[in-house]
């Protein structure tokens, strides 16, 4: 496994503990909002960053989702 693999594991772990999610809650809403791919995209900031930082960013980015903002490399978007 790589180290952004490695880096997704972690940030899940610690959404779901301080989010006091389980597992299986914290998978579906990464997938919902995609933010495993935000995750990979952002990997060296969010790297670098504490795990309130980390859940932050990930908070305000689903937050961005719900409100219909694109997703990250969303193509359909384009004219």
């Amino acid at each position: 496994m790589d180290n952004e693999g490695k880096f997704l594991i972690y940030c899940i772990e610690r959404y779901r503990n301080i989010k006091g999610l389980t597992g299986t809650e914290a998978i579906k809403i990464f997938n919902e909002y995609g933010i495993m791919d935000f995750v990979r995209q952002f990997f060296d900031i969010l790297l670098i960053n504490g795990d309130e930082y980390i859940v932050k960013e990930i908070d305000d980015y689903i937050s961005e989702q719900k409100a219909g903002l694109p997703r990250l490399n969303d193509n359909s978007q384009q004219g």
